[in-house]
């Protein structure tokens, strides 16, 4: 069984080491640091307006 990356969309094994984000909406899980960062970039300001609400 895999999970999804946010980022790119690639399934990967939770034997592996993966990264994860914990917001208020919830989890989400990427296959590593890189997409994570990417994902992070292109969201935070909608991140920060839903924090500020």
């Amino acid at each position: 069984m895999g999970l999804p990356c946010m980022q790119c969309n690639e399934s990967f094994s939770t034997r592996h080491t993966f990264e994860s984000a914990v917001y208020d909406e919830g989890v989400y899980y990427f296959c590593g640091i890189e997409c994570m960062e990417m994902w992070m970039s292109a969201n935070a300001q909608e991140i920060e307006r839903e924090k500020q609400q």
